[in-house]
């Protein structure tokens, strides 16, 4: 989102000695950041944002009470209006450009 090129090398291998551990993909707080600094906004012009239109859906989604809710909103909020020239296209935008599959 960010323009940044994301690389992949497969000249790295890892071995297990024993059995691979399980991950853990239960969703936590984090993953209420991730969609709020990453999902949630929206390119406007040259820029994102992150509208207050997002507030009740995440709050009916967070699991939060308002104003726990409205916190957390409101941090990520601030850090997307910190960085909000680093974006050069939001998610819809990202997702627009995937080809399908063949």
């Amino acid at each position: 989102l960010w323009g940044e090129d994301i690389l992949i090398s497969s000249m790295l291998r890892m071995v297990y000695e024993n059995e691979i551990p399980q991950e853990d993909i239960t969703p936590d707080r984090s993953h209420l950041r991730f969609h709020l600094k990453n999902i949630a906004p929206q390119f406007k012009g040259d820029h994102c944002v992150l509208s207050l239109s997002k507030f009740p859906d995440y709050l009916r989604n967070s699991g939060s009470g308002p104003f726990d809710g409205w916190k957390e909103f409101s941090l990520a909020r601030e850090w997307v209006a910190l960085n909000k020239f680093r974006f050069v296209k939001d998610a819809k935008g990202l997702i627009e450009l995937w080809e399908p599959l063949p």
